[in-house]
C-alpha cells in the first residue's frame, strides 16, 4: 500500500515556510522549515526541491534564484542551489551571523534612547549577548 503523506502547504499559507529578505539570518530556518516540510511530504529529488524553494520565496527573490545556474543546470544539486542562495545573503550562513559591526549598532542605537524599564534593559541585554557571544 502507498505511503499517504500530507501536501506540500500552499504559498502564503500558515505552515508555508517564509523569508525576510530584510532580515538575512531568517533564510537558514527558511531553509530548515522547507526541509522538514520536504521530508513530510516526501519531496526527494533535487528538481522539486529546487522548485518548491522558489515558489515560496517572495516574488523579487525568487527571480533572482531562478537566474541562478544552480537552479537552472540540472547537473546541480539542491544542496548547490542551496549554498548559491544563502551567498547571496550576507548573515546567511553559519560562518557569520554577526559582525563588529552589528555590535557598534546596537550600541549607538541603544545609546540614543534611553532604556526605560526592565523589558527594555532584558530586550537589550539579549541582543547584545547573543552578538557578542558569537563573536568571541
Amino acid at each position: 500500500m502507498a505511503e499517504n503523506r500530507p501536501p506540500m502547504p500552499a504559498r502564503g499559507h500558515t505552515t508555508a515556510p517564509t523569508f525576510d529578505p530584510s532580515q538575512p539570518r531568517t533564510l537558514r530556518r527558511f531553509f530548515q522549515d522547507i526541509e522538514t516540510l520536504f521530508e513530510r511530504s516526501g519531496v526527494e529529488t533535487d528538481a522539486a526541491r529546487k522548485s518548491w524553494v522558489v515558489r515560496y520565496l517572495p516574488i523579487d527573490v525568487s527571480d533572482l534564484c531562478e537566474s541562478l545556474p544552480e537552479y537552472t543546470n540540472e547537473d546541480k544539486s539542491y544542496e548547490d542551489f542551496k549554498k548559491a542562495v544563502i551567498a547571496l545573503y550576507p548573515g546567511a550562513g553559519e560562518d557569520r551571523k554577526f559582525a563588529v559591526a552589528d555590535v557598534e549598532n546596537l550600541v549607538t542605537k541603544r545609546a540614543a534612547v534611553p532604556i526605560a524599564n526592565i523589558s527594555e534593559l532584558s530586550a537589550y541585554y539579549r541582543d547584545f549577548f547573543s552578538m557578542t557571544s558569537y563573536l568571541m
